[in-house]
């Protein structure tokens, strides 16, 4: 159908934590955060809806606090928001972009002139992966800048999922 576009309108991590969640859990969803938003904008979802800021009650979905301090799920979408805001799809990242390594997966995106890589470990190991070229900048899924050069190393915590962007 002609000017219709898809959305997904709620998109959380819904997980009960007996005893409260560590902080291995907080990553997780920080990760699945960034990975979902990658995932949404490569298929060309229009939106993609974190339900909700402040979470539901017991689920421990919340992106803030109660006091509106942020979990690290909020850095990730902000990073993500920041580096992918106005990216277009490329499609998926082939193990021979990452050098052969297996376990790493993403998508690659159009922004500008240059081209952003969203990669993550989908084994949650770590993983070094040799890059094509020396990227321009590198940021660590929280939005840390990262040393930018063509060898990568994706592991925990933190790291297991990194924006790769190249110049043409």
């Amino acid at each position: 159908m002609a000017g219709k576009y898809l959305l997904n309108t709620e998109s959380a991590m819904l997980w009960g934590c007996p005893g409260g969640c560590t902080s291995d859990f907080e990553w997780t969803k920080a990760y699945y955060l960034a990975h979902a938003n990658g995932m949404a904008i490569s298929l060309g979802l229009k939106a993609n809806i974190w339900y909700s800021v402040l979470g539901w009650p017991g689920r421990n979905t919340a992106l803030l606090r109660s006091d509106l301090t942020p979990y690290p799920a909020y850095s990730a979408f902000k990073a993500g928001r920041t580096v992918l805001g106005n990216a277009a799809p490329l499609g998926q990242i082939a193990p021979s972009d990452v050098g052969g390594v297996a376990g790493v997966v993403g998508y690659k995106f159009k922004r500008g002139t240059n081209v952003v890589w969203l990669i993550w470990s989908q084994d949650n190991g770590s993983h070094t992966v040799t890059l094509p070229k020396a990227p321009v900048a590198v940021w660590d899924v929280l939005g840390n800048r990262l040393p930018a050069s063509a060898s990568l190393t994706l592991s925990a915590p933190g790291r297991l999922l990194a924006y790769v962007e190249f110049r043409p």
